[in-house]
């Protein structure tokens, strides 16, 4: 029978977390991973409605580039520039939220920008196979961007 080395209280083997300093209990992992979460409401607040302003921005690139550059070349270039749109608006979103840290923000902010973008996608071109491209990878960059970063 393990006990936790910081508040001694009996663990199993499925839910002990090995640490560096010994074995220590769920609650206290993430007591401690708390620590590094230091975003406020505000700040949460900041960086959904730079999301939802991303989504936006978003939204309208693949619109444009799905009515100017539609076809075999449009999905071609959807995969180029859609990475590189989505780690750019990742970044914005990030530097609005006053580049704190916050548990799911990074699958909160890409779901709220995916969403909106590919709703106005939706709503002006129907079923445009680059337009949704552009906005799947963006929103896949978006996430990573923002996983790294917080």
């Amino acid at each position: 029978m393990l006990r936790c080395n910081k508040c001694n209280k009996p663990i199993c083997m499925e839910c002990a977390v090995q640490t560096p300093v010994g074995y220590r209990c769920k609650e206290c992992v993430r007591q401690q991973q708390d620590k590094f979460y230091t975003a406020s409401l505000s700040d949460k607040s900041k960086g959904y409605i730079a999301a939802a302003v991303s989504g936006i921005l978003l939204g309208i690139g693949a619109i444009l580039m799905g009515i100017f550059l539609g076809g075999f070349f449009g999905i071609i270039l959807a995969i180029f520039v859609g990475p590189a749109i989505g780690g750019g608006l990742g970044e914005l979103t990030w530097r609005a939220a006053g580049r704190k840290r916050s548990r799911n923000f990074n699958l909160y902010t890409t779901a709220i920008a995916t969403v909106i973008a590919a709703l106005i996608v939706l709503a002006v071109l129907q079923l445009s196979l680059t337009g949704f491209i552009t906005v799947g990878l963006a929103a896949s960059a978006m996430y990573a961007r923002l996983r790294f970063a917080s």
